[in-house]
């Protein structure tokens, strides 16, 4: 059986993955599946989220001292989506959860408010409208309801606030290309985020299909196949009558002073490689092995499908 490997290994093998891997691993540990996927897109997003508002709040810099004001909220929110990672780490992303839901929207909407709706900051509100549904564990769904607020916002930035109402002007060119940049960032976020629900659902129906194949490995290890089939189509009580069949009993003589005499390992391994051997033989001439007792194998020829030479 595997076993874990020893917490001195952890930070070489940490070492070995790039740092995406990393920082996406933040926290993840031994959490139920559910809950180490939702974490793990949880620590993505908010990298995405970081390189967003300090690319923003870059730009702005360049623009002038006039956008101050946008250029503090960027890098003050870049500096907060830290702490998302820091929870994370430290085992708390309950926690984790409605700090970067109440982060995002409440950044984009001081943003937004300063610099009005001509620039197009609000067309981040769609995209963050789906991130509930990719972070909020199942028993936290309280939080999805923080997707209607990121649609209000949208809605009221869209339709309901007046260009006017912005606290600082833009130049129309300027204007222009953040609302270019803004829809095409909110087409990326949205496209990475189904990115990330694509692979994970991926690497879930692998795991699934992984654990199927040794479901079946081990049901055929127990039954025949003919049995493990009809069992899989619904039959709930099996038993079948057989006029003749042959069953074979056999033991090793002597087992008990050769026990004696053989350390447990070379006493295991000589009977595996006997047993090994009874494995082909069944297999070759179409037996079904029945079970394995100590130095006892039985096997047994003409079921579950009758057949005349069963002897």
């Amino acid at each position: 059986s595997e076993r874990p490997a020893p917490v001195a290994t952890l930070p070489r093998a940490m070492a070995s993955v790039g740092p995406w891997r990393r920082i996406s691993d933040l926290g993840v540990g031994h959490l139920p599946p559910e809950e180490a996927r939702k974490t793990r897109a949880l620590n993505q997003f908010t990298v995405i989220a970081i390189l967003s508002v300090t690319s923003y709040g870059l730009i702005l810099v360049g623009l002038g001292p006039e956008y101050r004001y946008g250029v503090v909220v960027d890098f003050v929110a870049a500096a907060l989506h830290l702490g998302t990672l820091w929870l994370t780490s430290r085992g708390k992303a309950d926690w984790a959860v409605p700090w970067v839901l109440l982060l995002t929207n409440g950044q984009l909407y001081l943003v937004t408010t300063w610099a009005g709706p001509t620039v197009g900051y609000h067309y981040y509100f769609i995209a963050f409208a789906t991130v509930p549904f990719l972070i909020v564990p199942r028993r936290s769904r309280w939080l999805l309801g923080s997707s209607l607020v990121s649609i209000g916002l949208f809605l009221y930035f869209a339709f309901g606030m007046d260009a006017q109402a912005a606290q600082v002007e833009f130049l129309n060119f300027h204007a222009g290309l953040f609302r270019i940049v803004s829809a095409l960032a909110t087409c990326l976020t949205l496209a990475l985020i189904a990115f990330i629900f694509d692979r994970d659902a991926t690497s879930a129906e692998a795991e699934l299909a992984k654990a199927h194949e040794r479901s079946e490995k081990l049901l055929l290890n127990i039954l025949p196949g003919s049995i493990s089939e009809r069992l899989k189509r619904g039959e709930q009580s099996i038993a079948d009558g057989l006029a003749e069949v042959t069953v074979l009993f056999a033991d090793i003589v002597g087992f008990t002073q050769l026990s004696q005499r053989m350390p447990p390992e070379e006493l295991v391994a000589a009977l595996n490689e006997v047993f090994s051997a009874f494995d082909d033989l069944a297999l070759k001439h179409g037996l079904e092995k029945i079970k394995t007792i100590g130095d006892c194998y039985m096997a047994a020829s003409g079921l579950p499908e009758p057949r005349d030479d069963h002897a």
